[in-house]
């Protein structure tokens, strides 16, 4: 299948050919957008583009379409239209891997972030980062970042010896090594073949296809935030803040989050979509965040503090990477 999409037009090109892209439908956009205006404030100049992918009609709000970003539109048939349990996520997971055949034409990296994402840093660097031959880099999994040598249930599936295995919310993409790689052919046999060993969908995918192929980078870059980490992010200063899980920003009617994190999606729901019923409900500042459980939550960093610092100490740098060839 040959893939092409409706909007070169629209593409706000820059020099170097670089773009972060985020993927959603109409329900997910304002998170897409909040995530793009942050970017634009942080960066300060439009180093890179910011791509939205899509197969719905997304209006840019505000002045974003005038900062370099754009909407593209996914063609209406993909090769991931029959995925496995494709409703668990929705078919946008899947547009990652379509990302590199869609941009090629206008773009050498790709850095793909998901949409529950909250940015503190400029990204520009990332798209300078050596990949050291790879075609991905990205971050280790949450569920090894204390036990580095945890086989997971897509390796098992797969009778493949325990390895690094990463999160594909954030992926620093070369595109031609990519396509090189013909992943969209490999992914749809795989889909024929070993349908039950896709349990994290794209995500397994892409550590199946790129086993023990990728380079690691560290964990600030894509901060997974759960009950065991939450504690440990005031400590390292993540770059990238992902929110994992169920649990989001925009929809903890509860407020066991930080305010900080809700404020961000209040004030740009807010401007933009204010007729929207997923608005999200005004901050209270003061609103102390304690998390579900708190006492197994501090459990639980507790019992972590050793394997954790060790996990963190392996990159002394923001941009220590380790490449395949590397343990």
């Amino acid at each position: 299948m040959t893939l092409s999409h409706e909007a070169d037009n629209s593409l706000n090109l820059k020099e170097p050919r670089c773009a972060v892209v985020m993927a959603c439908d109409s329900g997910y956009a304002p998170y897409a957008f909040c995530l793009a205006d942050s970017l634009r404030k942080l960066e300060g100049e439009e180093v890179y583009d910011i791509v939205v992918l899509s197969q719905d009609d997304l209006p840019i709000p505000g002045m974003l379409g005038l900062q370099g970003v754009s909407v593209v539109r996914v063609p209406p048939r993909t090769p991931f239209d029959d995925a496995p349990n494709i409703d668990r996520h929705g078919l946008e997971a899947f547009f990652r891997i379509l990302a590199p055949n869609l941009l090629s034409e206008h773009y050498d990296r790709i850095l793909y972030l998901d949409v529950d994402i909250i940015p503190n840093a400029r990204l520009s660097q990332l798209f300078e980062l050596n990949l050291s031959g790879a075609a991905i880099a990205a971050v280790r999994d949450h569920q090894q970042w204390r036990t580095a040598r945890r086989q997971v249930d897509e390796f098992r599936k797969m009778k493949l010896q325990k390895s690094g295995y990463f999160n594909s919310g954030v992926l620093l993409l070369d595109v031609d090594k990519f396509l090189d790689a013909d992943i969209i052919n490999r992914s749809k046999k795989l889909m024929l073949d070993t349908p039950n060993a896709l349990i994290r969908h794209d995500q397994s995918i892409l550590n199946i296809l790129f086993y023990q192929s990728w380079t690691e980078i560290s964990p600030i870059w894509n901060w997974q935030y759960t009950a065991a980490t939450r504690f440990f992010a005031d400590l390292v200063e993540p770059r990238l803040i992902h929110f994992i899980g169920g649990r989001k920003p925009w929809r903890d009617r509860n407020s066991t989050l930080p305010a900080r994190f809700r404020k961000a999606y209040h004030d740009f729901t807010k401007a933009y979509y204010p007729d929207q019923p997923h608005t999200i409900a005004p901050v209270d500042p003061i609103t102390m965040a304690w998390p579900e459980k708190p006492v197994r939550a501090f459990l639980k960093h507790a019992q972590s503090v050793a394997t954790t610092r060790r996990y963190l100490s392996r990159f002394p740098e923001e941009l220590t990477t380790y490449g395949p060839d590397q343990d």
